[in-house]
């Protein structure tokens, strides 16, 4: 699982987005209670592919929403 953020028409650079020590616990968490269901690996391999993706976008439209709330404080805190 990607965590690192590209930007649109900014090729050369990219936003490296942390996760914490609980991210970690409770993806181990998940991926071993995934383990326990009986799935065929077609189906296993689906559900990883959502979260992740679920995941991915969940971290992106956070970074967006903080950088637009720093933007809007900015121009708060300059009148």
């Amino acid at each position: 699982m990607s965590n690192i953020l590209n930007l649109p028409g900014m090729d050369d650079f990219a936003i490296e987005i942390p996760r914490s020590a609980e991210f970690m616990v409770i993806a181990h968490e998940v991926g071993d209670f995934i383990q326990s269901l009986s799935l065929d690996q077609k189906k296993n391999d689906e559900l990883i592919r959502l979260i992740v993706k679920q995941v991915n976008e969940a971290e992106k439209t956070s970074f967006r929403e903080g950088i637009k709330m720093a933007s809007e404080l900015n121009k708060v805190m300059e009148d």
